[in-house]
């Protein structure tokens, strides 16, 4: 009888944490969406120990863009596979993007989904700061610019 309540117990946590798994899936997939809508396409930044890029998927119907995190592949264990923070696929699982059969997106796993919530801010601040580095870049080229047509006059 007892083993029965406990198992019970068991089961209860189990469907908690994956509700809850869910729900921060869900969340975080909206803030990574934000960021590689607002960053150009190929940025890479590290932050709290890990890579994080933007990157797109075409489909034979279309493309989608996300943000990845480099997560380590199974062989050898280097950070070398990019995964999608995103809320279609199940977390850690693979799907065919549009089911198209020729391209696979890889769903972050739990850990990679736990380590963007916990270093969120220092992640959003890595690509606040790649994107000042962009701007600065382009304001000295506009700089240099302008004073080479002013030298020209």
């Amino acid at each position: 009888m007892t083993t029965t309540r406990h198992t019970e117990e068991l089961l209860k946590k189990g469907e908690e944490r994956k509700r809850l798994t869910s729900q921060l899936q869900e969340a975080l997939s909206s803030v990574a969406d934000e960021i590689a809508r607002s960053v150009p396409l190929g940025t890479k930044v590290a932050a709290a120990g890990r890579t994080y890029k933007t990157f797109e998927k075409r489909s034979n119907l279309g493309t989608c863009t996300y943000l990845g995190i480099y997560e380590p592949n199974d062989y050898d264990g280097e950070y070398n596979e990019l995964a999608a923070f995103e809320s279609f696929g199940a977390v850690g699982d693979w799907h065919y993007l549009h089911n198209d059969f020729s391209v696979t997106i890889q769903t972050a796993n739990r850990e990679s989904f736990l380590h963007f919530a916990n270093n969120l801010p220092e992640a959003i601040a890595a690509f606040e700061a790649n994107q000042q580095d962009a701007i600065d870049a382009l304001r000295a080229a506009f700089e240099r610019l302008r004073m080479v047509a002013e030298s020209k006059n």
